[in-house]
């Protein structure tokens, strides 16, 4: 499929700061026709999945009909299964009710992060033990229609860099998939190329926005991601997923602020999305 910029999403983590029918309100206003809710405690409450019920899922839906938009995945953090001391039932049951709203949203993919960083000497063990967990999860979102997503690589997580993602999603098993984000690529230390040549073809959605050394919270076009190489790369697969422009620059920006960001990555990525064209 094409990659054209009609295609590129907005999430509500660039919001994150705002209620989530601000967040939706603003993407709309940019442009954008998909969007990503986050969905993770404390850093972008957009939703909370053990206080849900079935009306305040209608009413999302209807705001994010509202504004003419159409929900491409949620960014969720029920929790990590390898944290000490983890309530793995809650864990179970938030991610359940995330599944209720994506079904009510009447999407198919439900990204969630991976785990904890643990000490190389352990890591087989931990991921081990989060590998199951996740397993069963894609397992019940599968018999929901729904797609359970790996945000993986995540630096400074357990699958902090491509490699350490590539086995996380062997352990995890046959239809294991995951969601790519360029600036996690980037700051754990390998190239785009490397990545994309590691995870290939288990890509299900894509979050679009740079790093510069290790720090994740750049623009796109203010740091090292190459992204008319990735829009190549996709575009050649004819990739048929999600793409989200996530950005989220450093600290709690008011939201013109933020407004400002948004725009200048949307237009890098034009202009990535440009060369990728005229270098066919």
């Amino acid at each position: 499929m094409p990659i054209e910029l009609s295609r590129i999403g907005g999430s509500t983590i660039s919001y994150r700061t705002l209620p989530l029918k601000d967040a939706l309100e603003r993407l709309s206003r940019h442009g954008f026709k998909t969007v990503d809710i986050g969905i993770i405690p404390r850093f972008c409450p957009h939703y909370d999945p053990l206080t849900a019920t079935d009306d305040l899922r209608r009413g999302i839906a209807d705001c994010v009909a509202m504004n003419g938009l159409t929900v491409t995945s949620l960014n969720t953090g029920p929790g990590v299964f390898n944290a000490p001391g983890a309530d793995v039932a809650t864990i179970y049951k938030a991610a359940s009710e995330n599944f209720d709203l994506a079904k009510a949203l009447g999407f198919r993919i439900v990204t969630i992060q991976n785990g904890a960083a643990v000490p190389r000497a352990e890591w087989m063990e931990s991921a081990r033990k989060v590998a199951y967990h996740l397993r069963e999860l894609a397992r019940t979102a599968r018999s929901l229609g729904l797609a359970l997503s790996v945000e993986a690589p995540h630096h400074g997580t357990l699958a902090s860099d491509a490699r350490q993602a590539s086995d996380l999603l062997d352990l995890i098993g046959e239809g294991a998939i995951c969601t790519f984000d360029t600036s996690h690529i980037q700051a754990g230390g390998q190239t785009l190329r490397q990545g994309l040549a590691l995870l290939g073809d288990r890509i299900d959605h894509v979050h679009l926005r740079d790093a510069r050394g290790e720090d994740i919270h750049v623009t796109p076009g203010d740091g090292d991601v190459p992204f008319e190489h990735l829009f190549a790369w996709l575009e050649e697969r004819r990739y048929p997923g999600g793409l989200t422009l996530e950005v989220l620059p450093p600290g709690d920006r008011a939201p013109d602020e933020v407004a400002t960001e948004i725009e200048r990555g949307l237009n890098h990525i034009r202009r990535a999305l440009l060369t990728r064209v005229n270098g066919k």
